[in-house]
């Protein structure tokens, strides 16, 4: 059983954890791209809602991204394979 918290160590560590900040980071970003869309066409309506699309598509993703690493550590925490803050830790 410790192999096995051992390997979940390290796929959360490794991957999900910095795949799961990229994206968060990459929808914040999208969200920053929407908002420059929508202040930049202020007489063209047809930008302004294209900015409106992108921003609430930068929402969503955000959203999403917080509600996945919400389950990873509700994930780690009942399997007890974390420390007490849901993140796993680190092997030495």
């Amino acid at each position: 059983m410790d192999s096995v918290i051992v390997i979940a160590n390290k796929i959360f560590a490794n991957v999900l954890n910095p795949v799961i900040g990229l994206l968060f980071a990459l929808a914040m970003l999208y969200f920053f791209w929407g908002l420059f869309k929508f202040i930049s066409n202020t007489a063209d309506e047809d930008g302004r809602a294209e900015g409106k699309r992108v921003i609430v598509n930068g929402l969503i993703g955000m959203a999403v991204m917080f509600s996945v690493f919400g389950i990873v550590r509700l994930i780690v925490n009942t399997l007890e394979i974390g420390d007490t803050q849901g993140i796993p830790q680190s092997l030495k």
